[in-house]
């Protein structure tokens, strides 16, 4: 099988239809993982977007426990599979996945330099766990974080600009980034003591991260900010 020109290579590689087969099987391993590493723990260590979202559908009613697991993984499967029938995609090019990953590990280089630049410091994973424990939240940070504050967050601040305010779809967009990018650095502030220069940092990497989701879709964001924690656990571990 040829690789594809880069032309078809962007235009297909930021679509849901590539998204839902690059991430389903990470969901699945973050699910496994997860449970595997505390099944003999009376708590489970996870990403704190995951948990939120847990904690969301337990108060909704949803039956608490490994429930959860199927019910995210179908979540991540309806919310793509609609995004593939709206794209009306062409059978999957597999030369297409390498390719994305290559892309995401150079995003996640990128990001991982650029926020040591801009503040000496990086998006670290807080938890005193080492090796497989922290392996397995930055799968959990790429997954969830990307879907809650990316996907899901951004899409809803653009659909009440334009629907509520009838902004220009590009105005829409970048409006929302900026926004998520707000949020997704005070989601962060639960876990620790405000400080400005790590919450500008964290501005920062939302933004960073938020563009390449409207530009290169959920999967590259999301490998890209697996790569940089992955990245994180190499060089200061």
């Amino acid at each position: 099988m040829n690789f594809p020109s880069w032309r078809t290579y962007l235009d297909e590689s930021r679509s849901y239809y590539y998204s839902l087969f690059l991430i389903l099987p990470l969901a699945a391993m973050y699910e496994v993982g997860t449970m595997y590493l505390f099944s003999n723990q009376p708590y489970e260590l996870r990403n704190a977007a995951d948990a939120l979202l847990r904690f969301i559908l337990e108060q909704i009613g949803v039956a608490p426990g490994y429930y959860f697991s199927i019910i995210f993984v179908g979540i991540l499967t309806v919310v793509l599979g609609f995004g593939i029938w709206r794209e009306k995609r062409q059978p999957l090019n597999a030369m297409i996945f390498p390719m994305i990953l290559l892309e995401s590990l150079g995003w996640g280089t990128v990001l991982f330099f650029a926020l040591q630049f801009i503040a000496n410091l990086t998006l670290t994973i807080p938890t005193n766990h080492t090796g497989l424990v922290q392996v397995n939240l930055a799968l959990g940070a790429g997954i969830y974080e990307e879907l809650m504050f990316r996907v899901i967050l951004i899409a809803a601040l653009s659909f009440i600009l334009r629907r509520g305010f009838h902004w220009q779809d590009a105005s829409a967009n970048w409006t929302s980034l900026l926004g998520a990018a707000v949020i997704f650095a005070g989601f962060h502030l639960f876990a620790e003591v405000f400080q400005w220069h790590i919450f500008i940092q964290r501005i920062t990497g939302g933004i960073l991260l938020g563009a390449l989701f409207l530009k290169r879709g959920y999967g590259v964001s999301a490998y890209s900010h697996i790569f940089y924690n992955l990245i994180i656990l190499i060089s200061f571990n």
